[in-house]
């Protein structure tokens, strides 16, 4: 089955969208306690590279001014050592290479996610956890949409922040 997720760096926004999608993502850095006060929504932290006070974030956001796929094994072990659940890479498709390299020389014993950024309308990226397909411009609110495949990623009732 798949679900929805919305992600957004405006915590009002978050704050607005709870219930409506059953996950939604946000900066760790915006987070610093690792939790919102969310009634139905499961919250997904991203570490941008500008810190993760709460050392729970669970995605490496690899992207221009955020992490680099060269930077990846080093933020995967210390995720994996710290027993960081769900550890996931974003990123766009143009780095999926440089992103599964990076991934391959963790050399880690757990599997890691991958949510991958189309942001054109494309869902169906079948191996990946999740897709994000569309941009703010095109949902109309400060915030991007993505289907979630894997049932396993951040399942409904995880710990929020995990």
């Amino acid at each position: 089955m798949m679900r929805v997720m919305f992600d957004s760096d405006n915590l009002d926004v978050i704050k607005k969208l709870d219930g409506v999608a059953p996950l939604l993502a946000t900066y760790s850095d915006l987070v610093p306690s690792g939790s919102l006060s969310l009634k139905r929504s499961v919250l997904v932290l991203i570490d941008r590279g500008t810190g993760d006070p709460s050392a729970k974030a669970s995605i490496a956001d690899v992207e221009s001014g955020a992490l680099t796929a060269a930077g990846l094994p080093d933020w995967l072990n210390k995720k994996h050592a710290a027993g960081v659940h769900f550890i996931t890479v974003y990123c766009s498709r143009d780095r999926l290479p440089d992103v599964d390299a990076a991934i391959a020389a963790a050399d880690l014993s757990v599997s890691v996610w991958r949510w991958v950024a189309t942001l054109d309308g494309t869902v169906f990226m079948d191996k990946y956890a999740a897709t994000q397909s569309q941009s703010a411009a095109m949902l109309g609110v400060h915030a991007d949409g993505s289907w979630v495949r894997a049932e396993g990623w951040h399942p409904t009732g995880a710990s929020p922040g995990n």
